[in-house]
């Protein structure tokens, strides 16, 4: 997993976006701290998604918002006990 997907896990984590209700809009990362442009983060959410560890939220206004699922919140974990490589 790359460390751009696993920064992506943790402020979802962080910013409490853990369910349908809580999700965040690409628009309120910090891309500046993730170096990333808009599209190449949507682009890293959007394979995260595919993957199943973020899922769509509800929209806010104009905006798509994602919180991280429960398989990316077990992700993180092996992540953080170094069992990913």
């Amino acid at each position: 997993m790359h460390v751009i997907d696993v920064m992506i896990l943790k402020i979802l984590k962080s910013e409490n976006a853990t369910d349908v209700i809580s999700g965040l809009a690409i628009k309120d990362f910090p891309m500046e701290d993730m170096m990333l442009k808009y599209n190449s983060l949507y682009k890293r959410v959007k394979r995260l998604m595919e993957a199943g560890y973020v899922d769509a939220g509800f929209r806010d206004g104009h905006a798509d918002t994602y919180y991280i699922t429960e398989s990316g919140l077990k992700l993180l974990m092996k992540n953080e006990r170094g069992e990913l490589t």
